[in-house]
Order: structure tokens, then C-alpha cells, then sequence
């Protein structure tokens, strides 16, 4: 029986992180001072005369907030900590050199030191929201999200309309794994501030890995509204489509993500599956092999140019991939799976069943797995290990139509007819429409003296598939030469 076309390395979604930070840890190092902003020239001069030590620079608290800004501005930020330090020598008070100081250690990686320079900022200004939340990012980052989110409440409580609570709410909860709760912050992010283009970039996570698919692409949308040329909305937006099974459109959002950044190497990954999907294997190929060229660290590129070759029936072509992708990591069941199949469509029928036992030791779960075995040993002409595979399928995945066919199948061959009888029954009830099965059913009715039941099943099947008249004619000579069976079919002879 036909499935689904196998979906290969889509399974293998990654999503590409924003590098953002919702709160803008720049605007901290916009000291307020008297006098006008120096120019580039003065302001170089500066830096170097504090460089040489010269002391008229070291108690000039503009001078130095100048210098601070400059070095942050580019990303010397040991050196900036160095002049905050001095700062805070002569102004140990200061809320806001403090705060600085912590964002700084942040940037550094030291979560520690951070967290203490923020409480510090914290006892000087209890109502400081903005520094309740940079505590909780800290807190976050160390592993203490429920701290980070009683800091959130506080935070929430001094200022009720502020996004930033929500957004970083949002990246605490996320970061927990409770994603519909995190959601739940990111809306009411947006519903603060519409235009926070990262709440819209989250969001869009969130719903995607919770099934919501068409909100996460509506959410990508209005990020993408603000920021188009983000190379990692369009790729997410992409896996998002091939998860709703919106190949055409997926193919699209990875064709942005490439003409924005070529390097983003997985989009050629996920772009060939979908294409894949569309059955435009010559273009798939094109899109596996410039990954080979990349720095990709597993096998899923070699086992989808397995399949992709597997399909177009080039399947030497095929097992060449699968065995390298399991010289990459020869843990890789999907890759033992792709062997057998090739195997198993060249009629080496052990050597499929060997591979796929490989697949099944490392996958013991996967219903796909123990299906691909159950076929390998039907094409063997091994019915009852066969019959044991599909059992355990539809055990498993009871509304798994294909599989209660297949089973039906293998009852009607070992002459297992009332079994296969209901097993067809099951099949039916949950794909109604498949004349076929509706035809299979009929048979067995007819070869267990149910003749007006059957009737009805062949009158179904020939509804909805006028085509397999021809069928009844070859398979079914018996009954199609019987004058009153075909009247009560409306066949004429």
C-alpha cells in the first residue's frame, strides 16, 4: 500500500535565534552631561590623553562618561569597565553607573558579578524597574528562572505598561520550555508595543513549536513588516510552511532567506526537502549537494540526497549517500531506514531487514520503522512476520489507514478472513472514500457468502473508482461472468 512521501531531514527543524535583546543595554552608556557632543577628532584625542594616564582626564566625570560611551560603542568593554570602575570611585552613589557595570560584566559572560552590580543599583533605587528586569535577565541566564520571574512581578507591579516585562517574561518562560504560557507574554508585549519587531520574532517560535501554525506565520509576517531583509524570520517562516505542509509557499521564505544570507546553510537543507515534497528531485539534489560544501555537522544532508536519488530510482546512487552519511555517525537510524529501503527495491530483502533492525535498535519506537519491516518481509514473501509488523503499527497508531490495509492484507493471505474482514471495516471507517479498499471488501464478503453486503461494497468502489471495473474483470472473473452478479452491479456485459 502507497504512504506518505517520506519527509526525511524535516524532521530535523532549526530554528535560527534572534541576536536580539529587548532591552537596549546602548541607551544605558548615553550619559547626560553638560556641554556639546565632541567631535570625532576631539573626542580621539581624549581617549588617548586617558590612555597616557594623564590625570586632568581622571577626575573630569564628562570626560570620562565620554570615553565610556566610546569604548562601548566599540565593543571594548573591558576597557569600558575599566572607565565605569574610575567612575564609580567618584561617584559611589550613582544608581546608573552601577546598572552600567553590571551590563557591562553581562556582556563579559560574568552573570555573577553582574547580578551583584545590579542588586547594588537596586538598594540605591528600589523603584527602578529597568534594573528589577535586568536582574531577572541575569537571574535567567544562571539558571534561576523563578527568581527571574518574581523580579518580573515587581518589576510588573512598579510599571504595569512597560513591554520590556513582558518581553523578557516572555524569553524566561520560553527558555522553560512553557511555551504557551510564553506566548501568552509575547502578546502582551505586542499589545503594548505593536512595533517591538523581536516580540513578533518570538512569537512566531513559540506558536510554531506549539503546532499554531498559521499564527506563527502571521507572526513572522508583522516582524518581517518591520525588519525584511532578517535573513532568520524568513528561514523560520519557511520551516514553519513545511510543518503546516505549505510546500510552494516554503520554498519561497527559504528563496528569501538565501538571496538575504547565502551561509545560512540549513535553508538549502529545508529548501531540498520541501522541493522534495513538490517531487522536483533534480532541484533538491542541487540544494543537498551546496550543503556538502558546508560546515554542517551531521548526516541529514547525505541522507536526504539519499532519498532524494532513491527516488528517482538511482538507487546505487542512492546507498552511496546513506553509507557515508553513516560513516558521519553510524548511530544515524534514519540513514540505516534509507539503506534498507534501497535495499528492499533491489529484492535483497535480508540485507534490508538487517538494516532495518539497525534502524529499529536505535529508533525502538518508531512506528515507521517497524512499517518499513513489515513491507521488506511482505516483499520477501514473508506474510507472517509481516502480519506481526503491521499489528504492532496499528496497535500503535489505530487510525493509521494504510497500515489496517496492509494488515487486512496479510490476514486474507494466511486465511484469516473474519480478522481481515474487520481489519478492512477498520480501514474504511477511517478513510471512507478509498475505493479500493471498498473493492478488497467486497471480495472477502463475496468469499464468505455475504453476497448482498458485498454488492454494496463493489457498487461503492466502482463509484467512486469507475476504473476498477477493469479490475473486477481480471481479479474477479468468477463473479463478472455471473449474468446475475453484474445485473445487480449495473455492469453491462
Amino acid at each position: 500500500m502507497q504512504r506518505a512521501e517520506h519527509d526525511g531531514a524535516l524532521r530535523v527543524c532549526r530554528l535560527q535565534t534572534a541576536s536580539v535583546n529587548r532591552i537596549n543595554y546602548m541607551s544605558l552608556l548615553d550619559f547626560d552631561h553638560d556641554g556639546n557632543a565632541r567631535d570625532r577628532d576631539s573626542l580621539i584625542a581624549l581617549v588617548a590623553s586617558y590612555e597616557k594616564g594623564r590625570e586632568s582626564v581622571f577626575f573630569d566625570t564628562s570626560a570620562l562618561e565620554d570615553i565610556a560611551a566610546h569604548y562601548f560603542e566599540s565593543e571594548e568593554f573591558t576597557k569600558c569597565l575599566g572607565v565605569v570602575d574610575h567612575l564609580l570611585e567618584l561617584q559611589p552613589f550613582d544608581s546608573d553607573l552601577w546598572q552600567q557595570r553590571g551590563v557591562l560584566l553581562s556582556y563579559q559572560g560574568d552573570n555573577s558579578g553582574a547580578l551583584e552590580a545590579f542588586e547594588r543599583a537596586l538598594e540605591l533605587n528600589p523603584s527602578a524597574s529597568d534594573v528589577l528586569i535586568s536582574i531577572s535577565a541575569v537571574l535567567d541566564a544562571l539558571g534561576r528562572k523563578d527568581e527571574a520571574l518574581e523580579f518580573l512581578d515587581r518589576a510588573e507591579a512598579l510599571n504595569p505598561l512597560s513591554a520590556d516585562v513582558y518581553f523578557c517574561r516572555g524569553q524566561v518562560l520560553s527558555g522553560a520550555g512553557l511555551l504557551s504560557e510564553a506566548a501568552e507574554a509575547f502578546e502582551d508585549c505586542v499589545r503594548l508595543d505593536e512595533n517591538c519587531s523581536e516580540a513578533w520574532f518570538e512569537l512566531g517560535n513559540c506558536y510554531g513549536a506549539i503546532g499554531e501554525y498559521d499564527q506563527s506565520i502571521a507572526a513572522y509576517d508583522r516582524h518581517l513588516d518591520q525588519d525584511p531583509y532578517c535573513a532568520d524570520a524568513w528561514y523560520n517562516r519557511g520551516i514553519t510552511l513545511g510543518a503546516a505542509e505549505r510546500w510552494e509557499e516554503s520554498v519561497e521564505s527559504f528563496d528569501m532567506a538565501l538571496v538575504i544570507d547565502e551561509s545560512l546553510s540549513w535553508a538549502y537543507v529545508h529548501r531540498g526537502n520541501a522541493l522534495m515534497m513538490l517531487r522536483r528531485f533534480g532541484k533538491a539534489i542541487a540544494d543537498f549537494e551546496c550543503v556538502l560544501q558546508s560546515d554542517v555537522l551531521d548526516g541529514s544532508p547525505l541522507v536526504s540526497l539519499g532519498y532524494a536519488h532513491a527516488h528517482l530510482e538511482q538507487y546505487t546512487e542512492a546507498m552511496k549517500y546513506f553509507r557515508k552519511a553513516l560513516e558521519v555517525d553510524d548511530t544515524f537510524a534514519e540513514a540505516w531506514c534509507g539503506l534498507g529501503r534501497c535495499y528492499d527495491a533491489l529484492d535483497q530483502h535480508r540485507n534490508a531487514i538487517k538494516c532495518i533492525d539497525k534502524a529499529l535498535a536505535l529508533a525502538p519506537d518508531s512506528v515507521e520503522y517497524m512499517y518499513s519491516k513489515g513491507d521488506f518481509y511482505r516483499n520477501s514473501g514473508a506474510v507472517r512476520p509481516a502480519l506481526s509488523c503491521y499489528k504492532k503499527v496499528v496497535h500503535v497508531q489505530p487510525g493509521n489507514h494504510a497500515a489496517w490495509v496492509d494488515l487486512a492484507d496479510m490476514l486474507l493471505a494466511v486465511e484469516a478472513f473474519a480478522k481481515a474482514l474487520h481489519a478492512y471495516r477498520r480501514a474504511l471507517d477511517i478513510e471512507p472514500t478509498c475505493a479500493r479498499s471498498w473493492f478488497q471488501h467486497g471480495k472477502l464478503l463475496f468469499l464468505r457468502g455475504r453476497e448482498d453486503e458485498g454488492i454494496g461494497s463493489f457498487k461503492e468502489a466502482f463509484r467512486l473508482e469507475p476504473g476498477l471495473v477493469e479490475d473486477f474483470k481480471e481479479f474477479c472473473p468468477g463473479l463478472y461472468q455471473d449474468r446475475r452478479v453484474r445485473g445487480r452491479l449495473g455492469l453491462t456485459s
